[in-house]
């Protein structure tokens, strides 16, 4: 009966000195770096302030936060239809007259 106590006490010492971490490292892990997104882009249009007379010429220009090769895209989206000319970042329109 002793030899099973002793027996039971050894197999005790054995799990308790074996501690069941299994394996890891003493190295803390690094989190992953964070990564910031950038800006959001921002586009400002310029043009003349307050009231426009009719049959004058208007200039728009666009001017963005990007860098690099960037594109333009101008688009009338209401009112009478006005010829223009685009030149890269700037719109030149003439306005319409008050009489159709």
């Amino acid at each position: 009966m002793q030899i099973n106590h002793l027996v039971l006490l050894l197999v005790c010492c054995v799990l308790t000195a074996c501690g069941g971490g299994g394996g890891s490292s003493s190295t803390p892990s690094t989190p992953p770096p964070t990564t910031t997104p950038p800006p959001a882009p921002t586009v400002d249009i310029t043009g003349p302030q307050g009231s426009i007379l009719e049959k004058t010429a208007v200039t728009l220009t666009a001017e963005t936060s990007l860098t690099g090769n960037v594109t333009y895209t101008w688009q009338q989206l209401d009112g009478k239809p006005v010829e223009h000319t685009v030149n890269g970042n700037q719109l030149t329109f003439q306005t319409p007259g008050c009489f159709w």
